[in-house]
């Protein structure tokens, strides 16, 4: 073999570093003829590229030397030829070295010094061929023979030396044999170790090499199964991690698995699979996520998919070993993916529309085409091209606006109701206030009531619809202006009698009214801004936008203007003369962002845009010398969102937010940070977020919210101390804006665990309460009407109780009630049934509660009276006869007389298990009169029919007891 092909085979082999090959090759092709396969193979061993194993294998099935020069080669130091007539030593066993991994191949920087060593070599080489002929030669020549020796005629094949010979040819024979197979097993054992050693320490590309030579070399191994699928695995650990390439790890993966999926060790297999084709996927998913062209991604998705595919393959992975964490995040990835993808998509296609009714000068249709696009993809809300097309819509905007001349008059005619009469029930409590005889409104679960700022007198009440944020703006002539949000209506009412004056329909959901100049300014959701006369309530016309409106306007009376913001995007200035636009500037807000009107200070105007569900940024916007917005300077980050009116007093702005943070402003004639100061601040609060109402005044801040806060504003310590107020209502909850009348603080709660709500009036000097009134608590139950006395009587579930005579019917208002001690009413819960007595009497007790009330009201020093019962109530009570009738859950049923309240009798006691109660059901009376009597169940048990007995003493017994059978009742008890 020549030196080419001895190279060659080197090369093919990987057994030496391509480089080194390839100075070999190089210098051997400069005709030296020095370089043979000898002197390279004992070069290579000598510095560690080739093993000594490996060196020994390609001398046995590559190369044919003389035992000299394989032991040179091999490292072992020869031993010398003896002469022919001399005994030979015993030839020492050869020790075979043991194999370890080799490290990085070594890479020779110098060439000049691998070029010394390699003469080296071939100089030792040249040297041993030399012995080994001199060796041969000496060996060849054959031994005269001794003359004179004795001729004889025996055969020279009946030697006996020659059978022992023959005999221990064989046993060499057998011995070799044995030896040659011992030697393989050991071959195989090395090589899988060395192999596995290499897997073990992520040397993956070595261990393909050893594992792919034992599979080649040793098909018939019982480690065979075992050693491919490892040679599987390899591979797809370098695909993975060294190659660091998820396409060319899945189809690595895939090509592997189609190999070993049936061998007999395959599952062996299982826990790296386990962990290797989660990450394949992952990797996928995450480059799709990243990728930018759309062929690439649909391909990356696809392969991500059948990555998916081969990890819910239970011959790969069972469910045992299965990581739906980590496989559920890359679903979730693959969901961005595919939404990102088909948003891509829906964007390029609403871009084009767009533009086209861009170029048709159809902004609502733009408009229309981008609020569906952000309702399909939400995730386009901050896309940079999409808000560019938007700002370019709002360009070109300006030209679409326009006032449109279109008359309407209101009519002074009430909207026809076929509701005859109703009556209104308050409770009033409390002093009334000083010099402060005017009445105000209030807006309670879809009732609008009038009542007297001095003594809280319910003056009126008119029922409008529910709508929390429509709260009904006071005129300076005293009248009302209301929003009928049920009949999208603006009402004008007279405040002391609640009369209507007029009112004017529109077609769609308005805001709150703006007043200015005899004028009010009415925003539609349609997206027309409304001009109507004060005074007669006719429409003069409307300015046309391309988009809806939500928020009232704002209006700037030095500046002669009126700032409209849009549902989203756009901010609109228009000129108060003629309601023409004179600009619209791009703010960039989503759709419903804006909750609260904006403000205009010192040229300036401000914004609160509300960002995810908690969080908000105020803006501040600068104008031109005409007031038109032109630019941000400035913004403001909250903590909460902004959802109650902006408080301006001078050049002080104060916002509150839903999270409880409150900040006071200076706004300033300056540019960015200098155009707006923070001065005061009070943090947010870790409660949920409510709505908070505040009232700027006299240097004081009120807030209503989970309670009511008086703060004094201390610019020169940033602070916002608590001043101390009689009562703060902890616990309440404030749902209507303040109100302050004179020196009286006005203001709307919602008592805790109770029903309706309390209309209360407060000093603002003092803090301290004066009067208060409730409102819209719900009756208990039905009213007892009294024929004889021409009368109702009524309780309400706050336990008041209310007698309507003609006076109180022919006001339409009863606010004089017969109410329980403070301490009394506490004990009470919200009343939810009562029962009519008679002559205008009423009982009322709730399940569960052990409390009697008993309403009385020709008692007049004492009309309402209650009883402590000896256990809660298990259902509510009945009337029998003159009897009050209360079952209880300790299984007792006791009676009550109706007039008085007195127990009568003992109670009747059916059996009890031990920690039982008894569920009574609701009593019937059989055979109504005199001799009527009590039917009674607990619904499961037993049924009784009781009478009243009066020996020894007068106790309930029960004359009749049955069983209720397999089927338990459910209902309440009724004779027929």
């Amino acid at each position: 073999m020549n030196t080419n092909e001895f190279l060659d085979i080197l090369d093919h082999r990987d057994l030496a570093p391509k480089d080194i090959v390839e100075q070999l090759r190089n210098k051997a092709t400069q005709s030296d003829s020095r370089i043979t396969p000898k002197a390279i193979l004992k070069y290579l061993v000598k510095k560690e590229y080739v093993t000594r194993r490996q060196a020994k294998q390609l001398l046995e099935t590559t190369l044919k030397l003389t035992a000299l020069a394989e032991s040179s080669i091999l490292g072992m130091v020869p031993i010398p030829e003896l002469p022919a007539d001399q005994d030979k030593p015993a030839e020492p066993e050869e020790e075979i070295p043991t194999l370890t991994p080799t490290d990085p191949e070594p890479v020779l920087s110098d060439p000049l010094a691998a070029d010394t060593m390699l003469t080296e070599s071939m100089a030792a080489s040249e040297a041993e061929d030399n012995l080994s002929g001199s060796a041969k030669t000496s060996g060849g020549k054959k031994s005269k023979r001794r003359k004179g020796g004795k001729k004889g005629n025996k055969n020279e094949w009946d030697s006996p030396l020659l059978l022992i010979g023959g005999a221990g040819l064989a046993l060499l024979l057998f011995v070799g044999a044995v030896t040659y197979i011992l030697i393989g097993q050991e071959d195989a054992e090395v090589v899988l170790a060395e192999a596995s050693s290499f897997y073990e320490g992520g040397s993956y590309q070595q261990a393909i090499k050893q594992y792919g030579h034992f599979v080649e070399t040793f098909p018939g191994h019982p480690q065979f199964s075992t050693a491919k699928v490892k040679l599987g695995m390899a591979k797809i650990w370098k695909a993975t991690k060294t190659d660091a390439n998820p396409v060319r790890a899945l189809d690595t993966t895939r090509q592997v698995l189609d190999v070993i999926e049936d061998e007999e060790q395959f599952k062996s297999a299982e826990r790296e699979l386990a962990s290797l084709l989660p990450e394949i996927a992952k990797g996928l998913a995450t480059k799709a996520e990243k990728a930018t062209d759309p062929i690439e991604i649909d391909e990356l998705v696809k392969k991500t998919n059948i990555s998916l595919s081969l990890c819910n393959n239970t011959k790969y992975i069972t469910k045992k070993f299965r990581d739906e964490v980590l496989l559920d995040e890359v679903r979730e990835t693959l969901a961005r993916v595919v939404r990102s993808r088909l948003q891509s998509e829906n964007l390029s296609e609403a871009l084009e529309a767009m533009q086209a009714a861009i170029d048709a000068q159809d902004t609502a249709k733009a408009y229309e085409i981008h609020t569906q696009l952000i309702e399909e993809n939400p995730g386009l809300l901050n896309n940079e091209p999409l808000a560019a097309k938007v700002q370019e819509i709002s360009s070109s905007e300006a030209a679409v606006v326009k006032f449109v001349q279109e008359s309407k008059s209101a009519t002074p005619e009430e909207r026809p109701n076929s509701l005859v009469a109703s009556l209104t029930l308050a409770e009033r409590t409390g002093p009334p206030t000083s010099n402060n005889d005017q009445s105000v409104a209030v807006r309670v679960d879809g009732a609008l009531f009038g009542l007297n700022a001095k003594d809280g007198a319910v003056l009126w009440r008119k029922f409008i619809g529910i709508a929390p944020r429509r709260t009904p703006v006071q005129l300076n002539n005293g009248d009302l202006l209301v929003v009928d949000e049920q009949h999208h209506e603006i009402l004008k009412l007279d405040s002391d009698t609640g009369k209507l004056i007029w009112r004017l329909e529109f077609e769609s959901p308005i805001s709150q009214p703006v007043e200015y100049n005899e004028q009010l300014f009415i925003a539609e959701y349609s997206g027309k801004l409304h001009v109507v006369d004060l005074e007669s309530g006719d429409r003069k016309g409307y300015v046309s936008f391309a988009q809806k409106l939500r928020v009232a306007p704002t209006i700037a009376a030095k500046s002669r203007l009126i700032y409209v913001v849009g549902e989203h995007s756009s901010l609109y200035t228009l000129s108060l003369e003629d309601y023409s636009c004179l600009g619209v500037y791009y703010l960039g807000h989503s759709a419903g962002s804006i909750a609260t009107p904006l403000v205009s200070v010192l040229g300036k105007v401000i914004v609160a845009e509300n960002h995810g569900a908690a969080t908000s940024r105020l803006k501040i916007l600068a104008t031109d010398n005409q007031g038109t917005v032109t630019n941000q300077i400035a913004s403001h980050r909250l903590t909460g969102q902004v959802d109650t009116a902006l408080l301006v007093k001078g050049r002080r702005l104060v916002v509150v937010t839903n999270k409880g943070q409150i900040t006071v402003y200076e706004v300033g004639s300056g540019d960015k940070e200098t155009a707006l100061t923070q001065i005061a601040t009070r943090d947010a609060e870790k409660a949920s977020p409510l709505a908070r109402f505040g009232l700027y005044e006299q240097g004081h801040i009120w807030v209503g919210g989970k309670q009511l806060t008086k703060l004094a504003v201390l610019p020169t310590g940033n602070r916002l101390p608590v001043r101390d107020i009689e009562l703060n209502y902890l616990g309440d909850t404030f749902d209507h804006p303040l109100q302050k009348v004179g020196d009286t603080l006005i203001h709307v709660r919602r008592p805790r665990d109770k029903a309706g709500a309390i209309v209360a009036a407060m000093q603002t000097s003092s803090g301290q309460t004066t009067w208060e009134t409730k409102l819209a608590v719900p009756l208990a139950g039905a009213p007892a009407v009294d024929a004889i006395g021409a009368r109702i009587t009524a309780l309400t579930a706050s336990g008041a109780a209310f007698l309507l005579d003609r006076q109180a019917m022919s006001r339409r208002v009863q606010d004089d009630a017969a109410m329980l001690k403070i301490s009394a009413r506490r004990s009470i819960p919200a009343l939810t049934n009562c029962v009519d007595l008679g002559q205008g009497r009423l009982a009322a007790c709730n399940v569960g509660s052990d409390v009697l009330l008993h309403f009385r009201p020709n008692d007049p020093r004492s009309p309402l009276k209650t009883t402590k019962l000896a256990s809660p109530a298990s259902c509510s009570p009945c009337v029998w006869g003159e009897l009050i009738v209360v079952p209880t859950q300790v299984g007792q049923v006791f009676l009550f007389n109706s007039e008085t309240g007195k127990q009568m009798g003992s109670p009747f006691q059916h059996p009890l298990t031990p920690n039982s109660e008894s569920n009574w059901l609701p009593p019937a009376i059989y055979r109504p009169g005199k001799d009527s009597q009590l039917i009674l169940s607990d619904g499961n048990r037993a049924l009784y029919r009781l009478n009243r007995s009066a020996t020894p003493q007068p106790h309930l017994q029960a004359e009749v007891e049955g069983e209720v059978g397999p089927s338990p009742f459910n209902t309440r008890l009724s004779v027929i």
